[in-house]
């Protein structure tokens, strides 16, 4: 099917084995849950097997037979048990990205859970409130809206949260507030990885925006910022240095 919204076709069928399969490795991705060991082939043998059917099954499938079976032994499937049970440490922006809900990329993930810091209270908003949140537009509010009652996914939720992963947000002492209430994009090469800055953005109390905006308080650029800066320039959004950055939270 295409809706309006959609760049390309996609499959309704709730059941798809296509759709579980890609489901079930992107839960399992470095992005998200980081369960290594679980990649293509072995996830196309389980739900081909029927073994697997949703993420949730990981955590419940015993994996014991693996041993007797060709490609694998002893070790590699305590290995593999090992970094499942690994993976419940991930923090709940991670889980949440990982639920694989539509239009729910990394950063949205992130910003819901700084929002709303638990599961249950992303599954209570009304679309509305989520539309509300800075960097979620219409359809997104939509997609998480629909998804969170959706009787298959709250499915899902209880039976992770039984397995234990972690469905609240971790609450971090802050450095400071030095940067409380403004919004930030950091676009362009720094001296540091992007992720350093954007965690060092959340220690003082500032928020991430996606994209440039109205509603974005400071660009930090670097070196070849691209036209996220030109579009700044154009809004009048304020740019700032990594020298800047580095002021404003250490003064």
């Amino acid at each position: 099917v295409m809706d309006e919204d959609d760049v390309s076709p996609r499959c309704p069928n709730p059941v798809c084995p296509a759709k579980i399969k890609l489901g079930i490795l992107h839960f399992a991705s470095r992005k998200a849950m980081d369960i290594q060991g679980f990649g293509d082939a072995l996830v196309y043998k389980l739900v081909d097997d029927e073994k697997l059917n949703d993420v949730a099954d990981i955590y419940e499938l015993d994996l014991s037979f693996l041993a007797e079976e060709d490609g694998y032994g002893e070790k590699s499937v305590s290995n593999l048990t090992e970094a499942i049970e690994e993976s419940k440490k991930q923090p709940f922006d991670r889980v949440l990205f990982g639920l694989g809900i539509r239009h729910v990329g990394e950063r949205t993930a992130q910003v819901l859970a700084e929002h709303f810091q638990s599961i249950d209270a992303i599954m209570a908003a009304e679309q509305d409130e989520l539309e509300q949140i800075n960097d979620i537009g219409p359809e997104t509010a939509k997609a998480i809206f629909s998804a969170m009652r959706d009787e298959k996914v709250l499915n899902i939720i209880e039976r992770l949260k039984t397995a234990g992963l972690r469905m609240q947000a971790e609450q971090k002492q802050r450095s400071s507030d030095s940067l409380d209430g403004k919004t930030f994009l950091v676009t362009g090469t720094l001296s540091l990885p992007r992720d350093d800055f954007h965690a060092m953005i959340k220690d003082h109390g500032g928020k991430l925006l996606s994209g440039v905006s109205k509603n974005l308080d400071f660009l930090l650029a670097g070196e070849k910022a691209g036209s996220k800066l030109a579009k700044a320039q154009a809004l009048g959004v304020r740019v700032i240095t990594e020298a800047d950055f580095l002021e404003m939270i250490n003064g």
